[in-house]
């Protein structure tokens, strides 16, 4: 079982190009961009819960396309298996991953690195330690990432791309026998455009 106490930070990354040498392809138009990230406004923004015994992370899925295909998707998961009220500490909760982890990797990144189109292995809680990344599937959505934010990464039949820069840590806890918390999906946060209409258009 995993029990120490995971302070959260959720995702805030400004939207800004990228200064690191970076390939990223477009798994939506098949384009292939050399050089940098594009600066498009695709971040996942999930809501901070009000409720003390609930959290809200992102989490990056799979659904299922009319076609049969599978393809990795972005959504936010609340998960209500916390603690509260510790003896001894004061303005935390814990997270309590009863079911425990099979296995946890870490992995340090010595220099910027893109992986391409890829699936994962196993379903897993991630966790960014250090350095910035930033994560797309295949419509173009991402999760922007810093020191400190918790993911779900549990899209096993899709495809999503990566990119870390250099001295980013990142750790995979591979959920025991791939059982998935429960959860429950809740919309994301939407940010408003200058006329008041709803999310900015993807660029």
């Amino acid at each position: 079982m995993f029990s120490r106490a995971l302070l959260l930070s959720f995702l805030s990354l400004p939207v800004a190009k990228s200064t690191d040498p970076a390939s990223y392809y477009d798994l939506s138009g098949g384009r292939h961009y050399k050089g940098q990230l594009q600066a498009t406004d695709c971040q996942l923004r999930c809501p901070q819960s009000v409720l003390p015994d609930q959290v809200i992370l992102p989490a990056i899925t799979d659904a299922r396309r009319e076609t049969g295909e599978w393809e990795n998707v972005l959504e936010c998961w609340s998960v209500d298996t916390t603690t509260t009220n510790m003896a001894g500490i004061d303005n935390a909760y814990r997270l309590d991953w009863k079911e425990g982890f099979d296995a946890t990797y870490q992995y340090i990144f010595t220099g910027p690195s893109y992986m391409g189109p890829h699936t994962i292995p196993e379903p897993s809680l991630a966790i960014m330690s250090a350095g910035v990344g930033d994560v797309r599937v295949a419509s173009g959505r991402c999760l922007r990432l810093k020191a400190g934010d918790i993911f779900f990464n549990v899209g096993t039949k899709g495809l999503q791309t990566a990119w870390f820069s250099e001295g980013s840590v990142v750790s995979d806890l591979y959920f025991k026998g791939r059982q998935i918390p429960d959860h429950k999906v809740i919309p994301e946060l939407v940010e408003r455009t200058e006329d008041g209409s709803g999310r900015k258009d993807e660029l």
